[in-house]
């Protein structure tokens, strides 16, 4: 029983660390900028309005991507398109001080994961038991599941963000 209670008491203080650490070398707008002037693929991108036929859940969905990860649903929707679908996508960026824990926003924060839904063209109503579909073309482009999201598997090569989507928006490079 002692060794349970001290072996769940080293996760819990290793996760925390984790996140602490993480929390305090996430990216300011300033580094942010930096690292786009240095290399334009860190960009983030407001998905939404980069490619007009992907829709966001709701008016105020702002969903931001990094460069790579928005060029990639580029090519994802055009092939949904040619089937008769259209993404519609929500719950993108968040910087990291938003996030708790549970969020494990070691992708999120990052630029490199997204909800997606998929819409019937024609009807514009959603789209349910398509699910295989959406995977075999998610996962060709180099995205996997984790719960409801999907995250690019290049995430790691990007730094955490700590920048409001609104700075984001209001900062376009």
């Amino acid at each position: 029983m002692l060794k349970t209670a001290l072996f769940v008491t080293i996760i819990l203080i290793s996760t925390f660390t984790i996140f602490a650490q993480n929390q305090t070398e996430a990216q300011t707008l300033k580094q942010y900028q930096e690292s786009v002037a240095s290399n334009p693929q860190n960009e983030m991108i407001n998905l939404v309005e980069e490619i007009s036929t992907i829709s966001p859940l709701s008016e105020n969905t702002l969903c931001f991507v990094r460069k790579p990860v928005a060029n990639h649903l580029k090519k994802i929707q055009d092939k949904l398109n040619q089937q008769g679908f259209a993404m519609v996508v929500d719950n993108c960026y968040s910087p990291v001080s938003v996030l708790t824990n549970d969020d494990a926003p070691f992708i999120q924060s990052r630029g490199c994961s997204v909800v997606v839904l998929l819409k019937d063209i024609e009807t514009n109503d959603f789209v349910y038991g398509e699910e295989n579909r959406l995977e075999k073309i998610m996962n060709q482009y180099g995205f996997t599941k984790t719960n409801n999201r999907w995250d690019m598997k290049i995430w790691s090569k990007f730094e955490l963000l700590n920048v409001t989507v609104e700075d984001f928006k209001a900062n376009a490079l």
